[in-house]
């Protein structure tokens, strides 16, 4: 009443065929050969099966199908239905398992890709695994055959007829209707009406083919992938074209396409954060501009942010992009997410700096955002953007000189070269003794590039146009401490301008530096202390 096939263990081949009485042998043997093992289950060999068969879920009910199936990489298994029940007999063990006590009518089965049985009954249609029964889809109507490929099911179920006549046709030649159900998105794929009954149904690659009553054969085939993503996007289910679409491993641009068209519905329903969620799974293949016109609209500013941080945490936004978030943020006064912004971290644990630093720092220091501006720019290693944000925005002139004192030699007179003059007029003093420091070598010796860099006063003349006495001071300090300082004639020449100088009575009290340590005189040096000076050294009186 029943048979079925397996070839995994090729080229062994295991036959396996039921019987009336409920009775399923098992013939195993390999192919071109004669000769086939046998083994007893459950019951010893009846008379009427062969002495070389095993034996298995003996019972009165006849059987109405078997279908071979396996779990793991190599266990082989078989469900074996009869009308009365549906059990499972793992093939290598010869055990079996009763799944139901209910069983089910020949052509009512079938097994679906991932090797569990479909079950169909009036009631509904039922899936087993090797375990027990798995989901159950609900689903009236007197189901005549199933068949399963891939995902799809399809089920012929037959119209119960009022009055139906002695000489009625058979049932598989009434009409009935042909449904191919989806069970991974659990929908209806297909309804076809099939007038003369359907005989048989058999799988195919991409699709079902129906043997009608009339002796026709009719094939469903699967639709383009284009065709079946519009039609659920007629119907509103974007979630079901998404799985689809991924299902059928469809390209990033067509799974980009299937999130925008669900963002616009979202956006459509005013759900503006449901649409921004959809929209940032479209970076890299919509342009931005579509999305950022939708959220431009003040109300919506927060989704607009989302959006853009999703894009600039993909490295794909421009500088354009950088200042329309950071303006979002600051319309937001949303603090938090700037500086989680701008302070999120790579995978090194440093600043990630995902975005244009130059623009970041101008609108933080047009939107009064300093402290955000100069972290980036210390993060970014531009110590120049740094003291102007510190010195023009901040006044903090105390913590220019230190962080002017943690820079490399030659950074740090560059840096006081620029920016000298507003130090010099706010913290003179302090500023004039860096100076004298970054003109003076450095004490010892030292094998790290630019430590012993030694700057030239004459490059911070400039900074001293109003403060001719810290300039005087600078000259004298130079002169009195180096035999033979870089520039020596420039500062001769300054120092006797100065103390010609009527403007040294107006610059104001100020009070001499603290010089940093001398470096150890060389060979012909004087003698350390407050005695005489030598040759080309001054001191005023």
């Amino acid at each position: 009443t029943a048979a079925a096939v397996s070839e995994a263990a090729w080229p062994r081949i295991t036959v396996a065929v039921g019987f009336s009485n409920g009775v399923v042998q098992l013939l195993t043997g390999e192919a071109g050969r004669d000769k086939y093992t046998r083994s007893t289950v459950s019951s010893p060999p009846t008379k009427a099966m062969p002495d070389n068969a095993s034996a298995i879920c003996p019972s009165s009910a006849a059987v109405t199908a078997l279908h071979f199936g396996r779990h793991g990489r190599s266990g082989r298994l078989l469900f074996s239905v009869t009308t009365a029940s549906v059990a499972v007999v793992d093939v290598d063990a010869l055990t079996q398992t009763v799944l139901d006590d209910r069983g089910a009518a020949a052509g009512q089965t079938a097994l679906d890709a991932r090797h569990c049985l479909v079950v169909a009954r009036s009631d509904a249609i039922s899936v087993y695994t090797r375990d027990a029964r798995g989901p159950v889809f609900v689903f009236q109507g007197d189901k005549q055959l199933v068949c399963c490929t891939r995902q799809y099911l399809a089920v012929v179920t037959v119209a119960p007829a009022a009055g139906v006549a002695a000489a009625a046709p058979p049932r598989d030649h009434l009409p009935a209707v042909l449904q191919v159900f989806d069970l991974r998105n659990k929908l209806l794929a297909g309804t076809m009406q099939m007038p003369d009954g359907v005989v048989a149904l058999l799988p195919l690659d991409m699709g079902i083919m129906a043997l009608t009553g009339a002796g026709a054969v009719t094939a469903l085939r699967e639709r383009d992938l284009p065709i079946r993503l519009d039609l659920l996007f007629a119907k509103g289910l974007h979630g079901v074209a998404l799985n689809v679409a991924e299902a059928a491993k469809a390209g990033p641009g067509v799974v980009a396409e299937v999130h925008r068209r669900a963002g616009d519905a979202l956006y459509g329903r005013r759900d503006y954060g449901a649409a921004v969620a959809e929209y940032c799974e479209t970076v890299g293949h919509l342009e931005p501009s579509y999305v950022i016109r939708r959220f431009l609209d003040a109300q919506r500013i927060h989704n607009l942010a989302a959006y853009l941080a999703h894009l600039h945490g993909q490295g794909l936004a421009s500088s354009d992009h950088t200042t329309l978030l950071l303006n979002c943020y600051a319309k937001l006064r949303d603090t938090t997410k700037l500086d989680r912004f701008l302070r999120a971290e790579g995978p090194d644990g440093k600043p990630a700096l995902n975005f244009d630093v130059d623009t970041a720092i101008t609108v933080c220091r047009a939107a009064g955002y300093h402290e955000q501006a100069l972290f980036v720019a210390e993060a970014a290693g531009e110590p120049a953007v740094y003291l102007d944000v510190l010195l023009s925005d901040c006044a903090a002139f105390d913590q220019a000189l230190t962080y002017l004192e943690g820079l490399p030699r030659r950074d740090a007179a560059a840096a006081l070269k620029k920016y000298g003059k507003a130090l010099v007029e706010a913290r003179p003093e302090a500023a004039t003794a860096l100076a004298m420091q970054l003109c003076s070598p450095v004490p010892g010796s030292t094998t790290a590039p630019g430590a012993n860099f030694v700057a030239s006063a004459s490059d911070f003349a400039h900074i001293y146009v109003d403060r001719p006495l810290a300039l005087m001071l600078l000259a004298e300090f130079i002169l009195n401490s180096q035999a033979d300082p870089p520039g020596a004639p420039w500062l001769y020449r300054t120092l006797l301008e100065l103390y010609l100088s009527p403007r040294l009575d107006q610059d104001g009290d100020l009070a001499a530096p603290a010089p940093p340590p001398s470096p150890a005189k060389g060979k012909g040096d004087g003698a350390k202390g407050d005695g005489p000076a030598e040759k080309g050294e001054f001191e005023r009186e």
